[in-house]
């Protein structure tokens, strides 16, 4: 499918053929950065994973590795199609990562993943606008602006395929469908995941010493 399609589709837009031509383009040189993005992230938190638990050395050559690892496997589940390949594939992430997270939860202690995760929610929602939007353009820090203008990037790269794939397999769906399965759920199982996680990231910095 193109994007052009569905933003113009109508009559009155369809003789306009260079317009078209350029917001496909520039459509897919942003799906292309999206996805760029997200392999160079993944390798970069592979890499770490496997220098930490398993002593491998970095570098050049575990990049170029973990890319073609990452690549041969995206194949492998485009070729077999959505039903057989990426269905599959997203499936078995799925359950791979709602393992981890009652893994985690049952492991740390009760008290230290309730507490931290019923503290910062009410903070959270009270900060939700000025953290999403805040970059500190006149403090000194730079983590702050290149964390937040990437993930900017990042949801603009992303936007024209996923909001057409979404609207692709939501036909026939209500708008209370869309809503409680495609925004409600997935951002209430984050939040857990991030409480879970963080929470337990910052038990075992207290129990070991790391990272100062």
């Amino acid at each position: 499918f193109c994007v052009s399609d569905y933003l113009f589709g109508s009559a009155r837009f369809r003789g306009s053929r260079p317009l078209r031509f350029l917001v496909d383009w520039v459509t897919l040189l942003a799906i292309l950065t999206g996805v760029g993005a997200t392999f160079a992230t993944a390798v970069l938190h592979l890499e770490a994973g496997l220098r930490s638990l398993a002593g491998l050395p970095g570098g050049v050559g575990m990049h170029v590795g973990l890319l073609a690892a990452m690549a041969v496997g995206f194949a492998i589940s485009s070729l077999h199609g959505v039903q057989a390949g990426i269905k599959r594939l997203s499936e078995w992430c799925m359950w791979l990562t709602v393992a981890l997270l009652a893994w985690v939860v049952l492991l740390a202690p009760t008290g230290r993943f309730l507490a931290p995760a019923l503290g910062a929610l009410p903070a959270w929602a009270l900060q939700f606008p000025a953290l999403s939007m805040g970059a500190l353009p006149f403090a000194d820090p730079a983590w702050p602006k290149l964390w937040t203008v990437k993930y900017w990037s990042w949801w603009i790269a992303w936007i024209p395929f996923v909001s057409s794939f979404v609207a692709l397999i939501s036909k026939g769906r209500t708008v209370r469908q869309i809503a409680l399965g495609g925004v409600l759920l997935p951002s209430l199982f984050c939040a857990v995941w991030f409480f879970a996680l963080g929470s337990a990231a910052i038990h075992v910095q207290e129990l070991t010493g790391l990272f100062g």
